[in-house]
């Protein structure tokens, strides 16, 4: 903080006793300020220990059909984070899952720092180029292909969370593919 945003809160500090003074005796000025400082300290540890890593301000899920029998597709996953913690350096997405094969996976910050797969569904890291500041919201993006994974007339996608979020949007996007009876459409 800044001299100038510090000085103001002092000011404010010194002359509430005060001014309440005028209005409460002392024994409930006293009272006043107890509860504050109490509120306080339960704010300052919620706020440190109870906060998950980080919140999610906005997830938004595009799916790219690039043929008419969905043998290819391509997603883009996007997420507006806000760390809650001091010097986070990573985020880790995950519940990454097709009914086809997944490969190519990119994010905006270069290549994942780790990719595993585990009970059928990948977990993909990204990395940081420096300490993340808390509080401060980053955008964090990554984008894989899917081989084989929309072949039937009905198929469904998901979108699972790690982290409570804000805004979520999930846009499928269909090329103009000639209509083909054998595929239902």
């Amino acid at each position: 903080m800044t001299t100038e945003k510090v000085l103001p809160i002092i000011g404010i500090l010194i002359g509430l006793p005060g001014f309440l003074m005028l209005i409460f005796s002392g024994q409930q000025v006293i009272g006043i300020l107890v509860l504050v400082i109490v509120v306080l300290l339960i704010w300052y540890f919620y706020r440190e220990n109870c906060l998950p890593s980080f919140s999610i301000l906005y997830t938004h899920k595009t799916i790219n059909i690039l043929d008419a029998a969905g043998k290819k597709a391509s997603v883009v996953l996007k997420k507006k984070i806000r760390p809650n913690q001091r010097h986070l350096q990573e985020y880790v997405f995950h519940h990454i899952r097709s009914d086809g094969s997944l490969s190519n996976f990119q994010t905006n910050f270069g290549p994942p720092e780790r990719l595993e797969k585990e009970a059928g569904a990948y977990k993909v890291a990204v990395r940081f180029p420096k300490k993340l500041e808390r509080g401060k919201p980053v955008e964090v993006q990554i984008s894989y292909d899917i081989e084989n994974g929309y072949l039937m007339k009905k198929e469904a996608t998901a979108l699972l969370g790690d982290y409570p979020v804000k805004e979520l949007r999930i846009e499928i996007v269909f090329r103009e593919f000639p209509l083909r009876p054998e595929y239902g459409f």
